[in-house]
């Protein structure tokens, strides 16, 4: 028996007990406990066909459990509502089961990567389908972090990091699941924090491969990677950090950073009171130099820091330079995660396609992942390293500092892609190509109108398609 016969058959059964269900109702006759247990046999069966579905590639397992879905819904049974949701959870343990048996029997190809992501992408999820939403959401989850563990574990990087993660997860998720209530806030964040954290494994892998074609192809798997709708829960807390002018050498430090960063967005957003401390001031000035300088005025914000000594002695002009270059790269990407998150809103308040959704929720995923990892893996860890340095010799002199901190700037620089190595032109090649499509997503939805279908049909396909294949690993043919 093929695959659709099998779906054909699971259909025809369900479609059976349904009709069943609705006589008993309306006869008052509803057996909880027994139409619980037939319900589960069949939603463990539709588990199992998912499961040969190893490829993930068709959208007929989709279909199914969208007519599941509509099906109990539409009978407008409470009762069965209830089972149905107890139901989903069952199918979630199954899911659960599939991904530690994975991981004990280290079989990658479980979650081999599916060659049609425009299928899912196209595929959106109502706000009102929150048990389905669970489900189906749960699958692309899965193989997600599957996908993107896998690709760590062929690149032998991060091994030890993937594993600790994937056991914080199946932690998190037993606990979830066995729960006397199944919380849904608690799991989508979850796994959004999950899924972020693998997508910040893979851009340490990025900066650790030395094949540009499979740096390129690791940066297009962390884009899709961002299935997720309801993101904006979560946005706020991903882009708000606390304003703290607490160490000494201010501009080298990640809070110093942030400060900066926080306190020139808000100069740069009138609406916002300006927090600008005397520790230095800002001014623009005209610059061809590059796209981050240019992105805001088409022209270049200049950073002055007004230092003290020993400091100003410790930091030289051209240190300052690089500071600034840094500077503006995060301008751009905290300001484009702006446009996201005012994205967001704008849906809230339209009717507009699941594949605009789904777009917009993968552009704010891969931002996100890119800013944690800047964050973490570049500046924090940086920094760390370089208090660790000047604290482990005690008679360190100045001249031994700067060298210190001078190699923490090219870390820097080549952790955030600006340096001017092959594969960071590159990488920041396309960083900026989805900055761009961000900024014009971001447009369209805010003129987004629906008298003219063909015209965003039209418009949102020519998004998408400069979008979703943007990193096409047979596009570089150079390696490093």
């Amino acid at each position: 028996m093929t695959v659709q016969q099998e779906v054909d058959c699971w259909l025809n059964e369900y479609r059976t007990l349904i009709s069943s269900l609705e006589m008993l109702a309306m006869k008052n006759e509803l057996n909880l406990s027994s139409i619980h247990v037939q319900m589960e046999n069949y939603f463990v069966y539709f588990a199992s066909i998912l499961r040969f579905y190893e490829r993930f590639e068709s959208m007929e397992g989709v279909q199914v459990m969208n007519f599941v879905h509509l099906q109990v819904i539409s009978t407008g049974i409470p009762q069965l509502q209830e089972i149905y949701k107890k139901v989903l959870k069952g199918c979630l343990f199954t899911f659960h089961k599939l991904l530690t048996e994975w991981l004990c029997n280290q079989k990658p190809s479980l979650f081999i990567y599916t060659e049609s992501p425009s299928l899912w992408l196209k595929y959106g999820v109502r706000e009102d389908h929150i048990p389905y939403f669970l489900s189906n959401q749960s699958c692309i989850d899965l193989i997600f972090i599957g996908n993107a563990i896998s690709t760590l574990f062929e690149l032998q990087s991060g091994l030890s990091d993937s594993k600790q993660l994937l056991k914080e997860y199946l932690i998190k998720f037993r606990e979830n699941m066995t729960g006397t209530q199944f919380r849904i806030r608690e799991f989508l964040k979850d796994i959004y924090e999950m899924r972020q954290k693998v997508g910040v494994l893979l851009l340490r892998a990025i900066t650790e491969n030395n094949d540009l074609s499979r740096q390129l192809e690791l940066f297009r798997h962390i884009y899709l990677g961002g299935f997720v709708e309801y993101l904006d829960t979560f946005i706020d807390k991903s882009i708000k950090y606390k304003k703290r002018l607490t160490d000494t050498l201010i501009p080298i430090t990640s809070s110093g950073l942030n400060q900066v960063f926080n306190d020139t967005v808000e100069c740069v957003f009138p609406e916002e009171e300006s927090l600008i401390e005397d520790l230095f001031s800002l001014s623009l000035v005209e610059s061809n130099s590059n796209f981050y300088d240019r992105y805001l005025f088409e022209s270049k914000i200049l950073l002055k820091y007004n230092l003290k000594w020993p400091v100003n002695i410790l930091i030289s002009e051209e240190d300052l330079e690089s500071y600034n270059t840094i500077f503006n790269f995060l301008l751009v990407i905290r300001n484009t995660m702006r446009q996201n998150l005012e994205a967001w809103k704008l849906l809230k308040k339209k009717t507009v396609p699941s594949a605009l959704r789904s777009l917009v929720a993968q552009q704010t995923h891969f931002m996100n992942c890119l800013w944690a990892y800047i964050q973490m893996d570049i500046i924090d860890s940086r920094y760390a390293k370089l208090i660790c340095d000047a604290e482990e010799k005690k008679d360190i002199t100045i001249h031994e500092m700067m060298e210190y901190h001078r190699n923490v700037l090219v870390e820097l620089f080549k952790g955030c892609f600006l340096n001017q190595s092959t594969s960071s032109v590159e990488i920041s090649k396309a960083i900026q190509d989805i900055i761009k499509s961000i900024q014009r997503t971001s447009v369209f939805i805010d003129r987004y109108d629906h008298s003219d279908p063909d015209k965003f049909d039209a418009e949102v396909k020519e998004i998408e398609s400069n979008f979703v294949f943007l990193f096409k690993p047979e596009q570089v043919s150079n390696q490093i």
